[in-house]
């Protein structure tokens, strides 16, 4: 299980249905990002919003026979972290790993789930080595809403264990789609919306039918850009284009230092968003 749960894009053939922890990317370009004076981005009106993600990781201790990862606190954390979210009406708990496998197999994996109701959003996820808070374009306001629960969730966790923490870990990702036109070339349509050029010195005889693009870009302050685009099928069984936009950190952080992390990261796709799409796309969502 991941921090993911898209509201039925499908990537070709994958269907995610549950919170999704992706796999990062490296890269050894470089970026950048211009930072002031920007435009803040709460929420569009009518934002192509899938589903927000942020999830951190940390450091696992080595089982002294098994040698695998292991968080040894994890349990007596958990009913104190269950606790603390229920009386902030996290009250639906669901294990997402099968009751008899080692939780050590699935280190930096959720293991459970916590939703205010079935189905509603946002949601908390917990495993060895992980934490996620997942949610989507109804209910998403970063400032209102996303931000100050991530804040709140992780002084629970350091409660929950009883330590302050140091992340290994972590990332910010938007996982935007739109329908597009079945007979439209999804080249074409990404150089006339999002203003990335697709070009091949070649031929193939055949209709292009599936397409994946990843870029990573390096910043100054120990975090990486990731931008991947795909065309898949929406729920309705359309055709769209699936986009995620993400920064990631993957060197220690005191966790009373990912709030101003936070609002870099959240700059920063906001930013990228925005300057991708030409005008005339962008104001689809205005």
């Amino acid at each position: 299980m991941g921090s993911c749960e898209k509201k039925g894009v499908e990537q070709k053939n994958l269907l995610v249905k549950q919170p999704y922890i992706g796999n990062f990317a490296t890269s050894s370009n470089h970026i950048q990002p211009v930072m002031q004076a920007l435009e803040y981005i709460g929420k569009l009106p009518r934002a192509p919003l899938q589903e927000v993600i942020f999830e951190a990781h940390w450091a696992l201790e080595s089982d002294d026979i098994t040698k695998q990862p292991t968080d040894k606190g994890f349990a007596l954390a958990l009913g104190v972290f269950a606790q603390v979210l229920a009386e902030r009406g996290f009250t639906m708990v669901k294990r997402l790993v099968p009751e008899g496998i080692p939780l050590e197999i699935v280190a930096y994996k959720p293991v459970y789930q916590f939703r205010r109701n079935e189905g509603t959003w946002p949601v908390v996820q917990f495993g060895f080595g992980i934490i996620t808070v997942n949610d989507t374009e109804q209910n998403y306001e970063w400032n209102g809403a996303f931000k100050p629960l991530i804040e709140e969730v992780l002084e629970m966790l350091t409660k929950s264990y009883r330590k302050e923490f140091t992340f290994s870990h972590l990332n910010l990702r938007y996982i935007d789609a739109v329908d597009i036109d079945e007979q439209e070339d999804i080249r074409e349509f990404i150089s006339k919306n999002l203003q990335i050029q697709i070009r091949q010195g070649f031929s193939v005889q055949g209709r292009l039918s599936n397409l994946s693009l990843n870029q990573s870009y390096v910043t100054d302050n120990d975090s990486h850009i990731h931008l991947s685009l795909a065309n898949g099928i929406n729920a309705e069984q359309h055709p769209a284009l699936l986009w995620q936009t993400s920064v990631e950190r993957a060197t220690e952080i005191a966790w009373n230092d990912v709030s101003s992390w936070l609002d870099f990261a959240h700059t920063t796709t906001s930013h990228l968003f925005r300057t991708m799409l030409t005008k005339e796309f962008y104001e689809q969502f205005t």
